[in-house]
């Protein structure tokens, strides 16, 4: 009896290790990520001048480039004493990586392109 408690309370760890083992390889695959280019000076925020409504209202705008480099990128919101973060530089790249993270082979690739092509603006 306890020989077959045994054998049973291995086979199920051993089938347990298995689906942990395969759930880490598959959350390890490479992600892919598609060029976006969604750097194109957007207005993504506007705040209310603190001076009073006689004032002009602060805009704030996402860079415009077309960098492969470009990075997502979190800054306060209107109140930067608050802690609220929102995105004050949007990825080039979807989906976006990891806040300044960005796909490496590809920008690697790109420059080399630039590179070979004497491109701007690389």
């Amino acid at each position: 009896m306890i020989m077959t408690h045994h054998i049973h309370q291995t086979r199920f760890l051993t089938t347990l290790a298995a689906a942990i083992l395969m759930v880490t390889l598959a959350s390890t695959q490479a992600q892919t990520y598609t060029w976006a280019d969604n750097a194109q000076g957007q207005l993504y925020l506007t705040c209310p001048n603190p001076n009073g409504p006689g004032y002009p209202d602060a805009h704030y705008y996402y860079p415009s480039n077309s960098y492969w480099s470009q990075s997502l990128t979190m800054g306060p919101d209107c109140d930067p004493n608050d802690g609220n973060k929102i995105v004050v530089e949007p990825s080039n790249w979807s989906p976006a990586p990891p806040v300044l993270v960005y796909p490496v082979d590809r920008v690697r690739s790109a420059w080399m392109w630039c590179l070979a092509h004497r491109a701007t603006p690389c």
